[in-house]
């Protein structure tokens, strides 16, 4: 099979996983407060990497840059928890869409704080999806309601994490990144849950395990797609979780998305595809400039 197919296929149930987790997260927060919420999925998902631990042992958690592990976790503590709060005030598919602005404050942080240099493809991907956004929440015509802001705040913590993230696989292995920051996340958002905390009914308990087990797999399968094709062909593949999302948006919770949240989308995905690809064509022909 072609690379870009694999890839594609790949990347296609990491968003199908994602999505579905995303409709449970919404699921569970109408029984339980977001945090706890946040820790269940959490513990959840750091269940499912025990079979890791096993086979790796302890030599496996060894790292050279534990701040770093500190500081990612807060980072993915503050934007998932946002993100499930999110999740609990606008639908579905707005969140959903808002959040591809991720890459935005991404390339922003990666400019003013880690002196990274953007290239004008990415500078137009960055002016076209905050265009993006503002025709989602369309301030000034529309009520900005504060689930959109919410979910603005997220994609920053989800930035910052990638940031940090792109700084840890420098020196750690995935494996090592990825069960650090379920763990913090684990003991950060139960002392977090713990004030507001509520017996979860058995049904929400399957609800959460779930959730856990598509986050893992939907992790997996994005070191899959990025493994076998260039990011270039991975990143459009992203848009699929928003169609995900408005069928299961609007099969379990009634929701359908107006036309402004397709456009916004559009666009914010179309600005990352457009510079990912180019990105991707200068890295094949050394020197050329994008």
């Amino acid at each position: 099979m072609p690379a870009a197919i694999r890839g594609g296929l790949w990347m296609s149930v990491a968003m199908f996983c994602f999505a579905s987790m995303d409709g449970m997260l919404r699921h569970i927060t109408t029984e339980l407060h977001p945090f706890q919420t946040v820790f269940l999925r959490s513990i959840f998902g750091l269940f499912f990497l025990s079979p890791w631990l096993l086979r790796t042992g302890l030599e496996g958690l060894k790292t050279q840059r534990p701040l770093l592990h500190v500081a990612r976790g807060f980072s993915s503590v503050f934007g998932f928890t946002l993100w499930v709060v999110a999740l609990s005030l606008i639908p579905l598919a707005e969140a959903t869409a808002l959040s591809f602005s991720m890459p935005i404050f991404a390339t922003l942080g990666g400019v003013l704080i880690l002196r990274e240099k953007a290239t004008w493809a990415r500078w137009i991907a960055v002016i076209v999806g905050f265009i993006g956004v503002l025709v989602i929440i369309r301030p000034g015509i529309a009520i900005v309601h504060i689930g959109a802001l919410v979910t603005l705040l997220a994609a920053c913590g989800f930035a910052a994490s990638a940031l940090i993230t792109r700084k840890l696989s420098a020196t750690e292995a995935p494996f090592t990144v990825v069960f650090f920051v379920s763990l913090f996340m684990s003991v950060v958002t139960l002392a977090m849950s713990l004030p507001v905390w509520q017996s979860p009914s058995f049904e929400i308990l399957g609800v959460a395990a779930a959730s856990g087990a598509l986050g893992t797999i939907a992790q997996l399968c994005l070191v899959r797609a990025y493994g076998a094709a260039d990011v270039s062909v991975i990143v459009p593949f992203d848009f699929v979780r928003l169609i995900f999302v408005t069928i299961i948006g609007f099969l379990v919770f009634a929701q359908i998305p107006d036309t402004w949240t397709w456009i916004g989308a559009i666009l914010i995905v179309g600005g990352n595809t457009i510079a990912a690809h180019r990105e991707g064509r200068a890295e094949r022909v050394p020197g050329r400039a994008l």
